[in-house]
């Protein structure tokens, strides 16, 4: 119910399922819809930006390329004989103290140090403390 004055003060109350209530329940059917299209939008931001931050990861055998492509242009990139190291930053410099590196041998991935929380590297890592580096992949 919703009270109402008229002109001369006197209060008319009008019930939403009267034909004078229907501004009224309009109304709320429009504060409704706007609500719901304004947990819409959030809800789809969120997935969005959610989305954007799935991780990407890297494989042993990806070419240099292929590496570029999922990760993006590397901060620095150093040749040494058969083997290319390619550095990145990474979301936690000052925790971690080091960057990314990534492992290619004659222009594969063999090895990965992967402490972003955003990329990935799906072969077995020789970056544990406790376990010594040996090859990820098998001629």
């Amino acid at each position: 119910m919703r009270a109402d004055r008229r002109s001369d003060g006197q209060a008319v109350r009008r019930s939403v399922a009267s034909p004078e209530g229907l501004p009224l329940l309009l109304a709320r059917i429009r504060r409704s819809l706007a609500l719901l299209g304004m947990t819409l939008t959030a809800v789809l931001v969120f997935s969005a930006s959610a989305a954007a931050q799935e991780i990407k990861s890297i494989k042993p055998g990806m070419t240099e390329a292929e590496v570029r492509a999922t990760w993006g242009d590397p901060l620095t990139a150093r040749k040494a004989g058969n083997m290319t190291y390619l550095y990145y930053r990474n979301d936690c410099m000052r925790s971690c103290g080091t960057h990314d590196v990534v492992f290619l041998e004659n222009g594969q991935v063999v090895d990965a140090v992967v402490r972003d929380s955003h990329r990935g590297y799906d072969g077995v890592a020789s970056s544990p403390r406790d376990r010594k580096p040996e090859a990820t992949l098998k001629p």
